[in-house]
């Protein structure tokens, strides 16, 4: 016969089995077919009920979404946004006081030669200024695309990480600038470096540059990944906890050498954007650590399952059927590759 808890095949007068050593009815002796290939895949099934795919994204996205319209994402957006006006304010009241006419002597001495000169360079180094701008200009819309897409994930059922690619497009191209520069500044320094017949303070100068161009290439390297790291959680609702720490620490480095660059100036603007694009940075800062705990916690809420295999085992003994699994947590988080698992070898 069958033991009706295990399903091991034991001899008629045994009383107990000898698989799982349940006790066997009395009245045992009740010739049954083989249990059929679904009703032994059915003992492998796990009892508890499985996440699906929209479950696991609505955690990852509600998460997510309480992050970006919390009070730190907002008072940081509200302090970049307040550096980048600040600085156009700044470019703009530098060009009108370039555009001020100090008085009639210079003219009657100089005529309007001055005069040309100034509105040359000065329009010149104002449209210079603002092409430097243009980077942090998109960074502020990146940013607020992505606070409205976060805020409207009740309305779209999805968080976009457009606000998210536009930074990181930003970043690459920063990347091969500060590359470029750091080229053209090793091939520049390497010729006084040359014929200074191996000067110390010559020698310490050019691995400062290269030291503070080296670490702003890794700082800009682990941004991307970061971003990166980022994107794909949003367009895949799989938890990653792969975000930079040094990044972060870098971010909080930044902005608390804004605030204090800050501190040494009288220009109004000047002072404005260094202490609110400081506070930005710090922020940031905060927010990756924020996030990299949240999908740490995410990740760490799936349950770990040994080797399984769905199909049972024949022997001379008889039937002995698999390994039941062990059950998730009711209400735990399962990763998207362990569900899809689970979901194939239950279909089979």
């Amino acid at each position: 016969m069958y033991c009706p808890n295990c399903g091991g095949a034991n001899a008629d007068s045994y009383g107990h089995c000898t698989h799982c050593g349940a006790k066997l009815p009395a009245d045992h002796y009740q010739p049954s077919a083989r249990p059929s290939r679904d009703a032994m895949l059915a003992q492998s099934r796990p009892t508890a009920a499985v996440p699906t795919l929209a479950e696991q994204e609505t955690v990852v996205y509600k998460s997510i979404q309480n992050l970006c319209t919390g009070p730190v994402f907002i008072v940081a957006l509200i302090c970049y946004c307040a550096s980048v006006i600040s600085q156009l304010i700044d470019i703009n009241s530098f060009n009108l006081l370039a555009q001020l006419d100090f008085g009639s002597g210079s003219s009657a001495v100089f005529g309007h030669a001055t005069d040309e000169i100034t509105d040359f360079f000065s329009g010149y180094l104002s449209g210079f200024m603002f092409l430097l701008m243009i980077p942090g200009i998109l960074t502020a819309v990146g940013l607020v695309i992505t606070f409205f897409s976060a805020q409207s994930y009740r309305e779209s059922g999805k968080i976009s990480a457009v606000g998210l690619r536009i930074i990181w497009v930003l970043q690459i191209i920063s990347l091969v600038f500060i590359c470029l520069l750091t080229l053209m500044v090793i091939f520049i320094l390497m010729i006084p470096l040359l014929g200074s017949d191996g000067d110390g303070l010559v020698m310490f100068l050019f691995l400062i540059i290269v030291g503070a161009l080296g670490l702003s290439i890794t700082y800009s390297a682990f941004t991307i990944k970061t971003i990166s790291t980022a994107m794909h959680t949003l367009d895949t609702g799989v938890p990653d906890s792969g975000v930079s720490g040094f990044v972060g620490v870098m971010c909080c480095i930044s902005g608390a050498s804004s605030v204090f660059s800050a501190l040494g100036t009288m220009n109004i603007y000047f002072n404005l954007s260094g202490f609110a694009s400081g506070a930005a940075m710090i922020l940031f800062g905060v927010m990756i650590f924020q996030y990299k705990n949240l999908m740490s916690s995410l990740e760490a809420m799936s349950y770990s399952t040994p080797t399984f295999s769905a199909t049972p085992s024949y022997s001379s003994t008889g039937y002995s059927p698999a390994p039941s699994r062990p059950e998730p947590p009711a209400s735990g988080y399962i990763p998207t590759w362990k569900r899809i698992q689970m979901e194939e070898e239950n279909n089979r």
